[in-house]
């Protein structure tokens, strides 16, 4: 784990073309696009994990649908949130959501 990443978050949100994009906070281009949300998610938990850091998983319109915490600063958000942690979940519970 990193003492002091230069960013605090991965993001894993729709890419134009179609599919899913990982990215880090502090870059617009991805790191890899997947044609499956599930395929991004399972690398971005692995990325965050390895740098203690957060993941923070878009909807396809844009709006925030899960996020986890691996050590990183914690996320802040103002007024009231709906996002549901995804700490804990297996990959087959996350194929159930749809994520």
């Amino acid at each position: 784990m990193n003492s002091i990443a230069p960013f605090c978050r991965y993001h894993v949100n729709s890419a134009i073309g179609g599919g899913w994009r990982l990215r880090k906070e502090d870059g617009f281009r991805a790191l890899r696009t997947y044609r499956l949300k599930i395929d991004a998610v399972v690398q971005g938990r692995k990325l965050a994990r390895r740098d203690g850091v957060e993941l923070v998983i878009h909807r396809k319109g844009g709006g925030i649908q899960a996020w986890a915490n691996y050590g990183g600063a914690p996320l802040r958000a103002k007024g009231k949130h709906r996002w549901k942690p995804i700490h804990g979940l297996r990959q087959q519970r996350l194929r159930q959501l749809s994520i």
